[in-house]
């Protein structure tokens, strides 16, 4: 009786292990045939010295024009600040600060009167 308990468990613990087998290669395969290709090197086409000029003109001409504006909104900052003039924005927003130092206000009520006061 126990002999024919040991020799089914045996039987199941060697087609649980076929079964794992099967199942891993399975996976393997899977993963091989739908992992996608990287191109070769004949697949690929070098980019030409025309191209690569090309290339490199295109980017000198959009970091001028980066440059250009970036300059010209330091330029404008430095003349008017950086909130057009317009101090009384900055000043709202210190004292809105203030009061929720001095706990005046709570959390919610800072965050809803600066939404408030910046036109959210």
């Amino acid at each position: 009786m126990v002999v024919g308990i040991i020799d089914v468990l045996s039987a199941l613990l060697i087609i649980s292990a076929i079964v794992l087998v099967v199942v891993i290669v399975t996976a393997v395969v899977r993963m091989t045939i739908t992992r996608p290709t990287r191109p070769t090197d004949e697949q690929t086409t070098p980019l030409g010295d025309a191209e690569t000029s090309e290339r490199a003109a295109r980017h000198a001409v959009v970091e001028a024009h980066g440059t250009e504006l970036i300059e010209r909104r330091v330029d404008l900052d430095t003349r008017r600040g950086t909130l057009g003039g317009d101090t009384s924005l900055d000043d709202a927003f210190t004292r809105l600060q203030e009061r929720l130092e001095r706990r005046d206000i709570t959390e919610e009520q800072f965050e809803r009167a600066k939404i408030h006061l910046f036109g959210g």
